[in-house]
């Protein structure tokens, strides 16, 4: 990738397995990035951490990158099971609410991200440009208004949170991703249902390209 020449890197994230989910494709997608994949070989300038799905933990995780600093851009990923396509999000709402126990077996009910945060953030990545580039590659991209209220919504609102408060003014966002057709096709074979879901050769260049965005003059 050129245009990474300044000695920062943009930041990925991704979380592990949860719930139901075996796998999670977000891990594995940025594995290809650090280690190369179908797509091409390691990406320089791009690093990646896995979060913990845990409520506690991930913030500690995801604070402790971002105040260290030396970040061109944060991208945050997440699996959106039910979804058929990659999704950028527009907003994090300052509400966790969700039904799936995390790690440690927390549900949590109508508590804020952050008390007495703002009510929420607009991401600051230059989302339509992604989704036009994704779209032009064949690669299915739509927008969404909000990042839910699970951990996805979380890290995108501590992230947020933290570029507004600290004057760092490091672009970040979140991407939405199905679930990997490999995945799906195995627990098909088990006789389980059938998902929503693209192979991750696609989820992977569809990741590769949206950080060619990034790389870009306007970030």
């Amino acid at each position: 990738m050129t245009g990474m020449d300044d000695g920062r890197v943009i930041l990925v994230t991704a979380f592990g397995p949860y719930g139901p989910y075996r796998k999670n494709p977000t891990e594995e997608i940025v594995r290809r990035l650090l280690e190369g994949g179908e797509c091409g070989g390691p990406l320089p300038g791009v690093e990646g951490v896995v979060l913990p799905v845990s409520r506690e933990k991930a913030p500690a995780v995801l604070m402790e990158r971002l105040r260290r600093g030396g970040l061109r851009a944060v991208l945050l990923l997440g699996l959106a099971p039910d979804r058929p396509v990659l999704t950028l999000e527009r907003f994090a709402t300052n509400l966790l609410d969700y039904p799936i126990p995390d790690e440690e077996g927390a549900q949590v009910r109508e508590e804020p991200v952050l008390p007495g945060g703002p009510v929420a953030y607009e991401s600051t990545l230059p989302l339509r440009a992604i989704q036009e580039a994704l779209l032009a590659e064949g690669i299915p991209c739509g927008l969404s208004a909000t990042a839910g209220s699970y951990l996805c919504n979380q890290m995108l609102y501590l992230a947020l949170h933290e570029a507004a408060v600290s004057g760092s003014g490091v672009p970040t966002g979140f991407l939405h991703i199905p679930r990997a057709a490999e995945s799906v096709a195995e627990q098909m074979a088990e006789g389980k249902p059938g998902a929503a879901s693209l192979p991750l050769a696609t989820l992977e260049r569809g990741l590769r390209r949206a950080l060619e965005v990034l790389v870009g003059p306007g970030v």
